[in-house]
């Protein structure tokens, strides 16, 4: 027996200003977040720091209130989309306006079928054009840092809470919060 959905007119139109195309319609920013570990927080976080300022914005994806129930924004304000492997899978043309990404580390090998696979998943965010911040203390990421820099179609940040990145003499942008040393309840607070 098919299912019939409901279609709601709210839920389409904030699907199509997403639509799996490279961002929002209409002045919507689309920020859309993945890794491992950490991406609910910084999602939630992200969400928070846009509410604070008082900026328009919906939370959701993985986290909270899926996609398709997202309500629409006016212009100027921000989507900020949690996204799994599994959701950039289902969605492979979804291209936020920036694209972030936490850490790797192995999961999902099952569905991906290898670290590669899982890799190649998480990187299809990344294509197109915008803003890339992307953590790079974990070897998997620091390498898809790089071919998101050799693509040249984003602008990239790369973020370390562990050491300055190697382009930190050179690159003003690079963000990190610790010296060398692993993390621990001393470590220095954020630079930025």
């Amino acid at each position: 027996m098919r299912r019939s959905w409901p279609r709601k007119p709210r839920v389409l139109r904030s699907w199509a200003t997403l639509n799996c195309s490279g961002g929002a319609k209409g002045n919507v920013r689309v920020i859309g977040i993945t890794g491992t570990n950490g991406k609910s927080t910084t999602t939630a976080l992200t969400g928070h720091i846009l509410k604070e300022a008082q900026m328009p914005s919906a939370v959701g994806g993985n986290i909270g209130e899926a996609i398709l129930t997202l309500p629409d924004l006016p212009a100027a304000s921000t989507y900020v989309i949690e996204m799994s492997s599994y959701q950039i899978d289902l969605c492979p043309t979804f291209t936020p306006d920036i694209a972030v990404h936490i850490n790797f580390s192995p999961d999902h090998l099952d569905r991906h079928g290898s670290m590669d696979g899982y890799v190649a998943a998480k990187e299809r965010m990344f294509r197109g054009k915008g803003t890339a911040i992307i953590g790079v203390d974990d070897m998997w990421s620091h390498a898809m840092c790089e071919r998101v820099k050799r693509a040249g179609t984003r602008k990239v940040i790369p973020v370390s809470c562990l050491k300055a990145h190697p382009d930190a003499s050179r690159c003003h942008r690079t963000v990190f919060c610790t010296t060398s040393r692993p993390r621990s309840s001393t470590s220095r607070p954020a630079r930025i």
